[in-house]
Formats: C-alpha cells, structure tokens, sequence
C-alpha cells in the first residue's frame, strides 16, 4: 500500500541522506504499484537533501539523538525558540532598538550552539560525520532562519534541501531549498500535530510516524478509549486554532505596526536624502565656479608672466643700447678732446709765423 504524498515527502526526509535515493525509489514505486501515477511522479522528483539541510530537518523535526540537553529540551524547543528568537530580533532592527538587537544577538549565538550540539548528537546516533564544512553551512542556515522569515518557514518545514545563506542585508535566497513549495506546506511540528490528532492507533495504542525504510524512527504512545472518544471538532471549534487565529492577527498587527514605522523611516530618509542631493547641486555649483575662476586668474596669470618675459627682454635691449651709447658718447669726447689739442698746436704754430 503506497503513502499519500505529504506523509511519503515527510518520511523521505526523515530518512539519512545515504539512504535517500533507495527510499524514494521505493516509495514512488509502491505508488505507480497502486496505481497513483501522479504521486510517484511527484516523489520520484524530490531532491535528495544535503548532510546539513538534512540534519537541520531532524532538529525541526524534534530529534534528540539519543539524548537531551542539560536542561532536558530536545532540539524541538530550541527550533521553536529559534523562531520567536527570530521574530524578535527582526522587531527589533525594525524599531532600531540597539540594545535590545544587542540582547537578542547574544541569544542568538547561544541558541544556534545548542542546536549544532543537538545536530552533532543526531548526526552520531546516525553513524554520520559532521565535517567543518558541514557545521558552517549548519551555523549559515540557522543564521539565516533568525535574519529573514521567509528562511525561517523553510528551515521550520523539515523539507530542506541545501544550506541556507545570510549576507548580512536584504532576503535570503530560498529558491529551490525546499522539497515542496512554501506557499503548500505548514511547518513540520504544525504538520505532525494534525498526523497526531487526526490518525487512528494501532491496536496496542502505538502509532508510528516515520521510519518504514529502516531510517530515523519516531513513535508516540497514546491510550485511547474507543467508548469515550468524541468527534472530531470543526477547525473554528479547536482551542488550538483559536490560539493560531490570534496568534495570526497578534502578527498582522505587528507587520503592521512594523510597515508603519518602516514607512515613517523611508519618508524621513527620503527627505533626508533629498536635502543631501540639493545640498551636492550647491557645492557642486560653487566647485564649477571656484573652478572657473580660478582657470581666469590661470590665465591671467601666464598673460602677466609673458608680459613680465617680454619688458625684461626689452629692458635688456635698453641696456644694451645704454651701454653702446655710453661707450659712442666716450669716444666722440677723446676725439674732441684730442681735436682741442691739434687745434692749440695749429693756433700755436700760425701765431709764430711772421707776416709777409
């Protein structure tokens, strides 16, 4: 008898990654046996997961590995806590609440240690080895379920297929990380609540939820009275419901809250912004002048200078024409000096000279 698809994708992904294709091989098989053509297709597509996406799919899935933590909490709680955690935070930055990111960022190391401790567990009660690659693609994904929620929906499905990676700003890309699309699938804990209340125990009140292909096995006891037990409420009846109605409208108001004042911040930095750029367009303008006024002076400046080049040349040549003129004027002076002198001889001569 073949599973339906969601409790076949769910006990797929339960199963370790060495074991993947074998059980997909099988469970697409019983399914095209029973006829369900479409359900085998669909499994047979199913992606086999990464050791990290896998082992992050056992802590959402609540497995403790053999063994819980000092304070008794199985990664369960801690996934759940990593959730709120993440929801917390993501209030936080959008409040710019410094000391309270300061707070949560502490917590955040500390829980997502205690998750790769828990996937350390798992994977050894597994007989896998948790390589250094392997714990930071474990570190990347839980960092990046408490950044983003989107991440955080992926990450609470047990339906991982790959690591998930946070670069510090904006949305993690969640492009094919799952088995099957968010937008059709609840959280795995979410998912095994329904299983738990909605399928019939065996005859000794045991139920098995996973495990059929010799992978990770989960059970859970429940004695159950045939003569007490009651119909099964409606959805708007069941206390839990009510609590995920609230707990839906607590978070639309939240968004909310949290759309208003990231609107106030974008309009306070749009204005912001805008009084930068007119401001640059003031300084850019008083650049563009300071610029052209100082390529005039530029040029005045080497206007002045060949002006400065050209007197001096002149001046020289003025010196030159002193100097030659000084030297004519001394020459012209001895040569009167010494006609003065041949005419005192002449004059002397005439004078000794008798008349006729």
């Amino acid at each position: 008898m073949s599973l339906p698809l969601e409790e076949a994708t769910d006990e797929l992904y339960a199963v370790e990654p060495g074991l993947f294709t074998a059980e997909r091989t099988r469970l697409a098989a019983a399914a095209r046996t029973n006829g369900d053509t479409v359900t085998a297709k669909a499994i047979g597509g199913l992606r086999r997961p990464t050791t990290s996406a896998w082992l992050v799919n056992q802590l959402a899935r609540g497995e403790r590995g053999g063994q819980q933590g000092r304070d008794g909490r199985g990664s369960g709680d801690d996934i759940d806590r990593l959730e709120h955690l993440g929801q917390e935070l993501r209030e936080a930055q959008a409040a710019l609440d410094a000391p309270r990111m300061r707070e949560l960022s502490k917590k955040r190391h500390q829980l997502i240690a205690a998750l790769v401790r828990h996937a350390d567990r798992v994977a050894d009660n597994a007989g896998q080895t948790v390589s250094a690659a392997v714990r930071r693609e474990l570190e990347n994904t839980l960092s990046a379920a408490v950044a983003d929620e989107q991440a955080s929906r992926a990450v609470m499905s047990g339906r991982l297929t790959r690591a998930l990676t946070y670069a510090g700003f904006g949305e993690v890309d969640i492009t094919e990380a799952t088995a099957t699309p968010l937008s059709v699938v609840l959280p795995y804990r979410a998912r095994d609540t329904d299983s738990n209340t909605d399928t019939d125990t065996d005859t000794d009140g045991t139920k098995e939820t996973a495990g059929r292909s010799g992978g990770m096995r989960r059970s859970d006891t429940k004695l159950r009275d045939p003569a007490v037990r009651k119909e099964p409420r409606s959805r708007a009846e069941r206390p839990a419901d009510r609590e995920a109605d609230q707990q839906a409208d607590q978070k639309t108001e939240q968004q909310t809250a949290r759309r208003t004042r990231a609107e106030e911040l974008v309009s306070t930095t749009r204005s912001e912004v805008a009084e930068a750029e007119a401001e640059l367009r003031q300084k850019e303008q008083e650049l563009t002048d300071a610029t052209s006024e100082q390529s005039t002076l530029q040029t005045r400046l080497e206007e002045l200078q060949a002006e400065v080049v050209a007197v001096r040349r002149q001046l020289d040549a003025g010196d030159r024409r002193t100097s030659h003129a000084e030297r004519d004027v001394n020459r012209q002076e001895r040569r009167l000096k010494d006609a003065g002198k041949a005419l005192e001889r002449a004059q002397s001569a005439l004078d000794r000279l008798e008349p006729p």
